[in-house]
């Protein structure tokens, strides 16, 4: 029944696409058409005006006889130009099948396919410009934050020393000024980011311990106490550096929005089988109409237009590269009450 329904539905879509060919054909070659009925009535016309004694019989012959020759002559016009009204007919032209497919005696239709020709050469030099400007665009970034690192790591290397007051606050903004340049050097990475994965199998507990001991100053400045919640088996597999980096800015997100002498929650839990990672602070939240929004390339928002070093980029960046890791990434928050945002990982 299945096979029987197939090939019914092979022979409507045939049909569908021969009646398509037909309809191009006839509104090309409509003139033609027109042209062949006036004729016929302007000589019909002429022989009764002039009263020419020629027999009726004659003239029905004459005109079903020319009307045959057009019929012939549309058919063997429709069949020399199938080729061209089959490509017009699929909703996507490749031009090497029509370079190859099309007739090349008709001085229109080569011409057409020769012009195309010319402007996918055009339109192809053009992106491979765009694509030339825009790797040398990246490569710049990448080298720039990688110079800007050198003496920010040495900032830091003479601070350590000296961690009150002041001294403290300095250490903290040479992290944030490294995460910002983490953030642009990401940012410039993550079209080719298919081509960095390793994957491998990951204790998520181990890398969400890493990645809130990364940001242990952030933690103890803003007196905010890291609850940590978990199941003891937490294997994943991701890659790494890149699922480091999405739960590093969603921390980061945390903090930056988390209230003085809060708790963030980190939990990580099995649920249907598939592991998920939620992490919850107690910040300003997000209002509602900004939330379909956050995930948006420089989308700041409500709280981004409050807070001066929101760039719209962490959580986009984090969007992209969990969609490459097959984590899906959903996010709740209610605005004074706090923000959850939960990972779950592929089965």
């Amino acid at each position: 029944m299945v096979t029987a329904w197939n090939v019914c539905r092979g022979v409507r879509l045939n049909l569908v696409k021969e009646f398509v060919m037909l309809r191009i054909f006839l509104k090309q070659h409509r003139s033609y058409i027109i042209v062949y009925v006036l004729n016929f009535i302007l000589i019909s016309y002429l022989v009764f005006v002039t009263g020419a004694a020629i027999d009726d019989r004659l003239i029905s012959y004459a005109g079903l006889l020319s009307f045959v020759l057009l019929v012939l002559f549309l058919v063997w016009r429709f069949w020399q130009m199938r080729p061209l009204y089959e490509e017009l007919s699929k909703s996507v032209m490749q031009l090497e099948d029509m370079k190859v497919n099309l007739p090349k005696k008709d001085a229109v239709t080569a011409q057409f396919v020769q012009y195309m020709d010319q402007q996918y050469k055009v339109g192809r030099e053009a992106l491979l410009e765009a694509e030339a400007n825009n790797e040398q665009w990246r490569l710049l970034i990448i080298n720039w934050v990688h110079h800007m690192r050198s003496p920010i790591n040495g900032l830091r290397l003479a601070l350590e020393n000296k961690r009150e007051g002041a001294y403290y606050e300095l250490l903290l903004e040479c992290d944030r000024l490294d995460q910002q340049l983490d953030t642009i050097l990401n940012l410039a990475r993550v079209s080719s980011i298919a081509s960095d994965l390793v994957i491998e199998e990951l204790d998520l507990n181990d890398v969400l311990k890493t990645a809130i001991n990364n940001h242990k100053r952030q933690f103890i400045y803003k007196q905010i106490t890291p609850a940590f919640k978990s199941i003891t088996d937490a294997y994943v597999y991701s890659d790494r550096k890149w699922l480091t980096f999405i739960i590093e800015q969603l921390l980061r997100n945390a903090l930056k929005f988390s209230r003085m002498n809060s708790v963030m929650t980190c939990t990580v839990m099995r649920t249907d089988g598939a592991i998920s990672l939620i992490i919850t602070d107690q910040g300003v939240g997000i209002p509602a109409s900004d939330l379909p929004r956050v995930f948006e390339l420089y989308f700041t928002g409500y709280n981004g237009r409050h807070n001066k070093s929101s760039t719209g980029i962490g959580l986009y960046l984090v969007k992209q590269v969990a969609s490459e890791l097959n984590i899906k990434v959903c996010i709740e928050s209610e605005e004074q009450v706090g923000t959850q945002i939960t990972l779950t990982f592929p089965q």
